[in-house]
């Protein structure tokens, strides 16, 4: 099973919708797992009405993994999710996360003996101990960012953290993938960061979502973008690719 992970220090960049594009693409040819560690548990309600156990379950051994994967109403695809408002997740990174640095390398070991071929792991905006036990678990890391100002200054300061953690525990991932959301060409800072993006990461795959209210609203609205009326080509080809670099 491949355990990629999409993450960014930094919130309302497009995790989640990323997340869950990723997910439902991969899941047309693979049996794909989307594992929920955001607690506002925006990819949990977007894909599931309910759930009764969650991931903070899990974590505190009440559960089997098992126990809490749902499937949903995509084929190939299920979700272990987030109740975000519950506090025992939160508590959980608070108190134990430090003590348990291979739970969720288990956790995958778990879900890849259940036959899921991808996992998609959607993280909150920290960096603390509980999103490095994430890493820990990860083949390969995509990332996602908005055009806006500082937005590259945040990206750098999170990729050099992302690389230092690596090499400090010999912890092995690809990360290589940047994708740009909101980016509209009309606008020149929009088309100003995209230039020094790809001049600063000139071997890296950089992949482009425009401006796009659907992947914006998909969340809010509890479909992937993939299932909404109207969607840009653009962003539908983007997922493709992306899903298709992954998968090779």
């Amino acid at each position: 099973m491949k355990r990629i992970t999409v993450a960014l220090s930094k919130g309302g960049v497009g995790k989640s919708s990323l997340s869950l594009g990723l997910a439902a693409e991969l899941a047309k040819t693979h049996k794909t797992v989307l594992l929920d560690f955001d607690f506002q548990g925006n990819s949990s309600s977007t894909l599931i009405k309910k759930a009764d156990f969650d991931i903070a379950d899990v974590l505190y051994g009440k559960k089997a993994v098992a126990d809490v994967v749902q499937a949903t109403e995509i084929e190939n695809l299920s979700v272990v999710p987030m109740i975000g408002t519950k506090p025992d997740f939160r508590m959980y990174k608070k108190e134990y996360a430090a003590a348990e640095p291979e739970i969720i390398v288990e956790l995958t070991k778990q879900l890849a003996g259940m036959g899921f071929e991808f996992c998609i792991m959607d993280t909150s905006s920290a960096f603390d101990t509980f999103e490095e036990n994430i890493i820990r678990a990860t083949d390969e890391i995509v990332t996602v960012m908005n055009l806006e100002p500082y937005a590259l200054d945040g990206f750098f300061i999170f990729y050099n953290n992302l690389m230092q953690f690596g090499k400090t525990n010999g912890i092995h991932f690809k990360c290589d993938k940047i994708v740009l959301n909101k980016v509209d060409n009309r606008l020149a800072v929009s088309k100003n960061i995209a230039a020094e993006v790809h001049k600063n990461f000139s071997t890296f795959n950089i992949y482009t979502i425009p401006a796009d209210q659907n992947f914006n609203k998909c969340i809010n609205l509890r479909t992937p973008v993939q299932y909404m009326k109207n969607t840009k080509i653009e962003t539908l080809s983007t997922l493709t690719q992306i899903a298709k670099g992954l998968a090779d």
